[in-house]
């Protein structure tokens, strides 16, 4: 059997090819590395432009990204005892306050409703008395909003926009504040106890009085110079564990530190009916409840 392989001819052909590639790779080389660089140049150019104009963005026109405040965090349903924020003006005329939030109790002619068919303010809640004695309208958060000065909770705040209303009665006619979640709510004289450990503003024998109590102890304050009947105040109350602050119309009127209550919080207003005949309400116009 004969070998037709000629090695050194087949080697002479394949250099041959590799001449002639290399050439071409030279003569790519030549014409295309050149535009090519330039065109690298330019896309340089072109990202070092933007990286100017995205500096000039973030110093000037991108504001710094906030830190959320405990009262925000709070409001958003943050945190250990999620706040919540209440205006009144998401239901019906006459009807009740969102359940979500709240509870009403009302006994006799006593009632709890919202008003948003109104020119006085854009919507608010009333607590009614009633006209007879013993009947209530009474509006709690028990059990679906609760506050406590625990698990690392130093402050809590109720802030409200509201107004009073009563007719020279006497007893607890009608009011706002925390109070024991345990307690079911009977009357606004729940918001005056001293078992109940309340911190709580109330209309009692006609004067708009601050209360404090301690679960044995209730200390009360008379705020009838800065309270006057039938009109819109705003109220800020801050509880702390050795202190409690009573705001109206953004000045501080009253300081409690004696007889400090401690507990799992519930929020009630409402009014109740002392004297045959008397009506008493409270109003509310917004409201703000949060823990920090």
């Amino acid at each position: 059997m004969s070998n037709n392989l000629n090695l050194a001819t087949d080697f002479a052909a394949t250099n041959a090819l590799i001449v002639t590639v290399d050439n071409v790779v030279d003569a790519i080389r030549g014409v295309d590395v050149t535009g090519l660089a330039l065109g690298i140049a330019n896309s340089r150019a072109v990202v070092d432009a933007n990286a100017v104009i995205l500096a000039d963005l973030h110093d000037t026109d991108i504001p710094a990204i906030a830190t959320l405040t405990d009262k925000e965090r709070s409001l958003m349903g943050l945190g250990v005892y999620p706040g919540f924020s209440e205006d009144f003006d998401k239901v019906a005329d006459a009807a009740d306050p969102s359940a979500t939030n709240w509870t009403v109790t009302e006994n006799g002619g006593g009632t709890v409703n919202v008003r948003n068919n109104t020119t006085d303010v854009a919507g608010f809640a009333r607590g009614y008395s009633g006209i007879v004695v013993g009947e209530d309208g009474l509006c709690s958060t028990r059990d679906k909003r609760v506050f406590a000065l625990k698990n690392g909770v130093t402050e809590i705040h109720l802030a409200a926009r509201l107004r009073f209303l009563w007719n020279f009665a006497t007893g607890e006619n009608c009011g706002i504040g925390f109070m024991a979640n345990e307690i079911v709510p009977g009357s606004v004289t729940d918001l005056v106890a001293a078992a109940n450990h309340v911190v709580s503003v109330v209309v009692h024998d006609n004067l708009p009085m601050s209360f404090m109590s301690n679960g044995a102890n209730v200390e009360e304050t008379d705020l009838s110079a800065y309270v006057a009947g039938d009109t819109w105040l705003d109220l800020e109350i801050i509880l702390r564990a050795a202190s409690a602050d009573y705001w109206i119309n953004g000045t501080l009127r009253n300081q409690k530190t004696t007889f400090m209550a401690d507990s799992v919080f519930q929020l009630m207003f409402g009014g109740t009916c002392f004297n045959a005949g008397d009506f008493e309400y409270i109003d509310i116009e917004k409201l703000h409840v949060w823990c920090v």
